[in-house]
């Protein structure tokens, strides 16, 4: 087991990671273990630098994937920005939702009311974005408190963030929560062929 990350899958142009839950993507004032971005530097050591392609919230673990070259990232962000990558979750929710299964299909944009630095909410200026999700299983905590497992996949056509689910805080879930599962991207121009990347 690699002591930085979980990798999913490394060519000489891609690293796959499974980021676990409570680890920031992009560099803080920590040391060089305190965010993926700078674990993926000491792992690629001399070898180039990584370029990140997506990115996760801290309190979501799931499939990142990380450029080895220019090229692949130019490649894959052009994929990301042309709404040509399909993005699955699982995640717990409060609630039942109902109905069981649907389709959110609502433009995103910035939520600029929010406390929260980077939070988007529908807004008719906002980019063409659709959340199909369903629920795998209903429970309940204390008879008081209900929560529902979903599998939801999303689609923007200009970014990689979508109608996230509202999910437990971390002192409620004892775990991670959000998830995201399974990453599809279509054929690359380059000598890299079809990608599919799963924590599964």
């Amino acid at each position: 087991m690699n002591p930085l990350f979980e990798v999913i899958h490394e060519d000489a142009e891609l690293l796959v990671i499974n980021k676990p839950v409570d680890l920031v993507c992009h560099p803080t004032k920590g040391d060089v273990y305190s965010s993926l971005i700078s674990r993926c530097r000491l792992h690629l050591g001399t070898e180039g630098e990584p370029q990140m392609v997506n990115r996760l919230d801290r309190e979501t673990s799931g499939v990142v994937m990380v450029a080895k070259t220019p090229e692949a990232a130019r490649e894959l962000r052009r994929l990301w920005e042309n709404g040509h990558v399909t993005k699955r979750y699982v995640a717990i929710v409060h609630g039942r939702p109902e109905p069981p299964a649907a389709l959110i299909d609502a433009p995103l944009g910035r939520d600029e009311t929010s406390p929260v630095a980077i939070k988007d909410k529908v807004r008719p200026d906002g980019a063409a974005s659709r959340t199909e999700f369903r629920v795998i299983r209903n429970f309940e905590r204390d008879g008081r408190e209900f929560f529902a497992v979903i599998r939801a996949a999303f689609e923007r056509a200009e970014a990689s963030d979508s109608h996230s689910p509202r999910a437990c805080g971390a002192s409620d879930r004892g775990g991670q929560t959000l998830r995201w599962r399974r990453v599809e991207l279509p054929e690359l121009r380059g000598p890299a062929s079809r990608r599919s990347s799963s924590t599964d």
